[in-house]
């Protein structure tokens, strides 16, 4: 389990957490707002994790989502959980979470797209690319194909929906070709499109 505190100096920066809903592309994009206070120099330190044998937070107090997909209804509770640990950096309890959804739908994409997003903290400027990339091949052998195929929709319709081809392509964004900051920058335009795009309108998240 790792247990990810946030800096002072960035709590300060960060809003009241409100009854209002917020969508991913929304917390995706702030989490590129608050990496770049770290490369400015607006924090220090990197991860802390929590002592031994915490438990991960329960349901409740993570909060409530609601995040179509078009996974098997016995994977969903697991992978909106994983959602709900990933925006609170539980990164491990978050990866547990996905690979449950998983064993319960083993073609549930968006169970490996949010285990792949575990992999990558720009809080801390952190990215382990070669494990994430790993998870998406998973998910593309499931679908007889390489993964850059599978994000553009081409072959079998793994990702069957817009939805979550666009979800797939902003990832492959993220970990794809070039140095970090590059495809930061890259993740974040695709982000910032599918949130144009309307494509997450479904996807709420409200605080508890």
């Amino acid at each position: 389990m790792k247990r990810l505190g946030l800096p002072q100096a960035l709590l300060a920066t960060l809003p009241a957490r409100p009854a209002t809903p917020a969508t991913p592309a929304t917390i995706a994009l702030a989490g590129f707002a608050i990496a770049a206070l770290v490369f400015t120099g607006a924090a220090g330190g990197g991860p802390a994790s929590a002592p031994a044998g915490i438990d991960p937070p329960d349901r409740a107090a993570l909060g409530e989502i609601h995040f179509p997909t078009s996974g098997a209804p016995a994977a969903q509770p697991d992978f909106e959980r994983g959602v709900l640990l990933l925006h609170s950096f539980e990164y491990d309890d978050a990866a547990a979470a996905f690979r449950d959804a998983q064993r319960r739908d083993p073609d549930f994409v968006m169970a490996y797209w949010g285990e792949a997003m575990t992999y990558n903290h720009p809080l801390w400027h952190q990215q382990d690319r070669e494990a994430a990339r790993a998870v998406l091949a998973k998910l593309a052998a499931r679908a007889g194909q390489n993964r850059m195929a599978l994000a553009a929709g081409a072959g079998p319709a793994k990702a069957p929906t817009a939805h979550e081809k666009a979800w797939l392509a902003a990832i492959e964004t993220l970990y794809g070709e070039g140095d970090k900051a590059s495809r930061d920058r890259l993740y974040a335009a695709a982000m910032e499109r599918l949130a144009a795009s309307g494509e997450e309108d479904a996807v709420r998240h409200q605080h508890a």
